[in-house]
């Protein structure tokens, strides 16, 4: 006699969240711009994102803040990867279906984890470095003396070059509307 073993069903669900990337320079320039499908650090983006691929932050959903705990016991997983278009893939399998209000308190407790768990550490490492030679320009004074003996200051400007090493960050959290949550 063969025994049949039920198979349990899990469901699927998805986050998408647009990110962040701020070039920080040494030389304390510093500029932020939306992560776009064509974001030129792709590649070390999904490299550190597939560092923390291993990371289930169902593991860590234990609060019973808006019933938290008690959505957690629905979920088996919740983990994280790149989408082709470089937005953030937060990947949820439930062991059942879940409600809307369940998908508000785990669509809060994500956005909690990138403004101040996972992503307050994520953002604080740069997923990639490189270093520029700029020319800048300076201006000083010298001395000058004329015809007659006087002697004055006179501006004047000279060119240096200064190696600026530039850093790439990449955060989550809902900073100026740029990173929008969204159900897939």
């Amino acid at each position: 006699m063969k025994r049949l073993v039920k198979k349990a069903q899990t469901y699927t669900y998805k986050l998408k969240t647009h990110g962040k990337c701020t070039i920080q320079g040494s030389n304390d320039y510093s500029y932020d711009y939306k992560i776009t499908s064509n974001f030129e650090y792709g590649d070390e983006l999904g490299d550190a994102i597939e560092e923390d691929s291993n990371i289930n932050f169902v593991e860590y959903m234990d609060s019973d803040y808006m019933g938290r705990d008690q959505v957690a016991k629905k979920l088996k997983s919740i983990t994280l990867s790149l989408n082709d278009d470089n937005t953030l893939c937060t990947i949820i399998i439930a062991k059942e279906e879940l409600t809307d209000e369940d998908k508000d308190v785990i669509l809060d407790y994500m956005k909690g984890q990138f403004s101040d768990g996972w992503g307050e550490g994520f953002e604080q490492h740069p997923i990639c470095s490189y270093t520029e030679t700029e020319e800048i320009e300076y201006e000083d004074m010298e001395e000058v003396e004329d015809e007659d003996g006087n002697v004055y200051e006179e501006p004047y400007t000279y060119t240096d070059y200064e190696d600026v090493r530039y850093e790439v960050l990449v955060s989550w959290w809902d900073f100026e509307g740029l990173c929008k949550t969204e159900w897939e």
